[in-house]
């Protein structure tokens, strides 16, 4: 279920953020997340596309926690893949379906499906499409580490 979609711009780049939401908007928490997704794009969206080419389609999930000096603080990010188990044993059952959806009809190399899983277990999924799309991020990165 997409609920809300926000469009962040910097001159010619844009990012749009889809909310899947089962529950009522929390605005602030859903800021603190957009803005850790709209400050870390390019590795956000190469790590999405690395974990598709290797996994299979699948989201990123930023495990962590919200630090009052910061906007969001992940002390954990890796790949969840939709043969994985990992989303429907600590996902709410109606979310993880609305996952499941998304991850059948999304197109991993101009979308990124995100996964915020805070400390207290609070659970916020995004649809992230931006002008450099996942596989131009991980060109971008590969190439900054060469």
């Amino acid at each position: 279920m997409l609920y809300r979609k926000t469009t962040y711009t910097d001159g010619p780049e844009s990012i749009e953020i889809d909310v899947l939401s089962t529950e009522a908007p929390d605005e602030a928490m859903e800021a603190r997340h957009h803005d850790f997704i709209a400050e870390n794009w390019p590795s956000l969206g190469a790590a999405s596309f690395d974990g598709y080419q290797r996994f299979g389609i699948g989201a990123v999930v930023l495990k962590g926690g919200v630090n009052p000096a910061r906007s969001f603080e992940p002390y954990e990010i890796f790949y969840a893949a939709d043969h994985g188990s990992w989303i429907q044993q600590h996902i709410a059952q109606a979310l993880a379906e609305a996952i499941d959806d998304t991850l059948q009809s999304y197109d991993p190399s101009r979308t990124a499906l995100m996964l915020f899983y805070d400390e207290d277990e609070t659970a916020r999924a995004y649809r992230v499409t931006a002008t450099l799309t996942p596989p131009q991020a991980l060109t971008r990165l590969r190439a900054l580490m060469n």
